[in-house]
């Protein structure tokens, strides 16, 4: 049984929603089975009675804050103002001065107490970028860095989306640089697709040192496909992050004003103004939806024509599992190594998207063994139980 120190910035539970926070969530559990972990991490005052590790191996160690207005400007004033807008910070502006102060302190503390860990996982690049100050504390430990994304790739699309200018180019050059050089600093190096892996090696990081162990993702194999509602489609994903409310106000600008006949309906938790005000006849905001079945079962297909992101798309290999069409781009496939319009229907433009959509309507055979295949495919490839077990392996192998 080994020592196991997790630090994330994401403390996870069961009911989680967002992907990151399911993966972290699994494999944290599968791990504390045969190891001592103790995790450092972080949770809104809301959940903190979500989080529950009765019956495994995981004390921990939870900083939990509040986002009302006043607690915003507190923690705003104490420690992230500099960290936010200094043009000069060490991370550029990309770890949080609490989160740098609550781990670091923490660590500290239970250095104090004798608490001296085999391994340390710095889980999501905010927590990889403090890998120096903790080999300050923590120097015999062996370090092991989970790349959810590899973030500058994300920087960088959100880059290519914006009105580029120096400034910006530049904090990105920086960046990249900053995250690269603390990932050269780890014992090993976990993605979740082997995308992320060839990103790294093209990037100079050693090949050995990288890792590929599948992002987890909820298996839908219970759902069923029936009563499909051929003149309704959906989008699915957290709603207040950029990359899925602006793609999905793209799929209303471009493809909903040539699909007259199609209801467009948008899933996922905490929509944002900016895509509130779409709502119209025929395009729905539903918002956070606790039963998702309804959906996969009887919509037409899921559309993902994402402008932004990088890593795994996990709401494309949910909807594979259910046996749901998929309809998206080079950023919704990426690392996801499905054939294009046998296990899930490419689309590049606009016109792609209308065609796909009209094609799935007209064509039974087309609709059923799309359906059939992104199954067959998501059950051959994605394997949670053994994902976690070559989890453990590289645990008792560093």
């Amino acid at each position: 049984m080994k020592k196991i120190l997790w630090i994330s910035p994401i403390a996870p539970y069961d009911s989680i929603p967002n992907a990151g926070g399911k993966d972290e969530n699994y494999y944290i559990k599968s791990i504390a089975k045969d190891n001592d972990v103790t995790l450092i991490s972080f949770c809104r005052f809301d959940e903190i009675n979500k989080i529950n590790y009765e019956g495994y191996n995981i004390k921990p160690y939870i900083y939990e804050y509040k986002l009302d207005l006043k607690s915003r400007v507190v923690r705003n004033i104490k420690f992230d103002l500099l960290t936010k807008v200094n043009p000069f910070d060490k991370y550029c502006n990309f770890v949080s001065g609490v989160l740098k102060d609550f781990i670091l302190k923490t660590i500290i503390q239970l250095k104090k107490n004798d608490y001296y860990p085999d391994v340390i996982i710095l889980d999501w690049t905010q927590c990889i970028l403090l890998i120096e100050d903790i080999k300050k504390i923590y120097d015999n430990s062996k370090y092991i860095g989970i790349e959810v994304d590899v973030s500058f790739l994300g920087i960088y699309r959100k880059l290519c989306l914006e009105q580029e200018n120096t400034y910006k180019r530049r904090k990105y050059n920086k960046f990249k640089k900053i995250e690269l050089n603390a990932l050269r600093q780890l014992d090993l190096i976990i993605c979740n697709n082997d995308k992320d892996n060839r990103l790294l090696i093209d990037n100079g990081i050693c090949n050995q040192s990288i890792k590929t162990i599948n992002v987890f993702s909820t298996s839908h194999k219970d759902f069923l496909r029936k009563n499909i509602k051929k003149n309704t489609v959906f989008f699915f994903g957290a709603m207040e992050r950029p990359e899925n409310y602006k793609s999905a106000i793209w799929f209303i600008n471009n493809v909903m004003k040539d699909l007259q006949d199609i209801d467009f309906l948008i899933i996922g938790g905490n929509p944002v103004d900016e895509l509130k005000k779409y709502e119209s006849e025929n395009v729905h905001i539903l918002g956070y939806v606790k039963d998702i079945r309804e959906y996969f079962e009887s919509s037409l297909c899921m559309v993902a024509p994402l402008v932004a992101g990088a890593g795994i798309k996990v709401k494309v290999l949910e909807a594979m599992s259910a046996g749901v069409p998929v309809l998206t781009n080079e950023i919704g496939i990426e690392g996801i190594y499905a054939r294009k319009n046998i296990e899930y229907i490419y689309c590049k433009n606009p016109n792609d998207y209308i065609n796909s959509i009209h094609m799935l309507q007209q064509n039974e055979k087309a609709l059923r063994d799309i359906s059939i295949n992104c199954r067959k495919f998501y059950y051959n490839k994605y394997d949670n139980i053994k994902s976690a077990e070559n989890f453990n392996k590289i645990l008792n192998s560093i």
